[in-house]
């Protein structure tokens, strides 16, 4: 699937906006499991920790394996 560890941020282009997942965990039945994190941003934030340490707007699994190869979600670095 993917090299991506719980922990880990992806970046979601959402039209022009930008909102972002953390990996939470794997179970080897389902999907990935994320946490999407509150709000839409116009530009990829400088502190991804002080994001990660917001609020969470949903839980979702998501098969990030075909996200990224389809260029839907990308890795934030």
């Amino acid at each position: 699937m993917t090299d991506l560890t719980p922990g880990e941020v992806v970046e979601i282009e959402v039209g022009q906006m930008k909102a972002y997942a953390q990996i939470t965990h794997y179970h080897s039945s389902y999907p990935p499991v994320v946490r999407v994190l509150d709000g839409l941003l116009d530009e990829r934030p400088s502190d991804i920790g002080a994001l990660v340490a917001g609020k969470t707007q949903f839980i979702a699994m998501i098969p990030l394996g075909t996200a990224l190869k389809l260029s839907l979600i990308h890795i934030s670095e």
